[in-house]
């Protein structure tokens, strides 16, 4: 009876959190956003690992939808060190980016509402609480000073789906989309399991670190484009995403300044 109205305040402790935490974010006037996430990507049927890592820093002004950011991506693909890194901006309501490689000039368009709900993050993290299968209260932990609620939330199999494909960059990860850029696949039916943790700031309600651990073994499709219309061949792979998100500076004032070479570009 006890271990039962113990467990009842936790849960309801855990949603009063969640529900705070969902509100907060629909305030936030800005932010910077520190990640850095690893995907392991394995060939089931061969011996082959492949490995990318994304090493970012971002500032958002969620008010004036701005945004900079600068990105290093190193990986290991089939056995080679490769690097590839980003830097990108919005500014005006357009965005402006050089990357992959270094070589590569700037390139301006103009920017779509997906492109910055996936850079900036936050209503992907509010859809994993809305829709979160489970979410446990654990410990309180201070970051960077500040006391934290701690949080370890299972997500929807669909919310941690649309968390996973969102990290992707032009090297991101092949999570949807088949080798050789054909057609998306989607692989709901590949999720195998996720968990990710949440501190909260316990006096602002806002997220100050996200971890996130979420697996996928399926068929992702893939091999060259022979036919038309494109038919996938068997390539079953065990994918796996681990990393951290680290916010910080809440609502404070910033500028966000595009680089003169890319404002120039036509």
């Amino acid at each position: 009876s006890c271990s039962s109205l113990t467990h009842a305040s936790t849960t309801a402790t855990a949603q009063t959190i969640v529900t705070k935490t969902i509100s907060a974010m629909n305030h936030i006037k800005s932010f910077n956003l520190d990640t850095d996430i690893i995907n392991t990507y394995k060939i089931i049927e061969g011996v082959q690992t492949n490995t990318t890592e994304w090493k970012g820093t971002k500032l958002v002004d969620v008010s004036n939808r701005e945004m900079a950011m600068k990105m290093t991506i190193p990986q290991i693909y089939a056995g080679a060190n490769l690097s590839a890194s980003l830097e990108m901006y919005f500014k005006d309501g357009k965005e402006y980016l050089q990357g992959p490689y270094g070589e590569n000039p700037w390139a301006k368009t103009r920017f779509d509402n997906s492109l910055w709900k996936r850079e900036t993050q936050i209503p992907y993290l509010a859809e994993i609480l809305k829709t979160a299968i489970q979410s446990n209260l654990q410990d309180n932990e201070k970051i960077n000073g500040v006391d934290c609620y701690v949080l370890t939330v299972t997500p929807s199999i669909q919310a941690a789906i649309d968390f996973v494909v969102s990290q992707e960059q032009p090297f991101g990860a092949q999570i949807d989309t088949m080798w050789g850029g054909a057609i998306p696949v989607v692989r709901t039916n590949a999720y195998q399991s996720g968990s990710i943790k949440f501190w909260i700031a316990q006096n602002s309600y806002l997220p100050m670190r996200v971890e996130l651990n979420i697996d996928f073994q399926g068929n992702v499709g893939g091999g060259m484009i022979t036919s038309t219309p494109y038919t996938p061949t068997t390539n079953p792979v065990d994918s796996s995403f681990q990393g951290h998100l680290v916010f910080s500076n809440y609502n404070q004032p910033v500028s966000i300044q595009v680089p003169q070479e890319a404002l120039n570009v036509k």
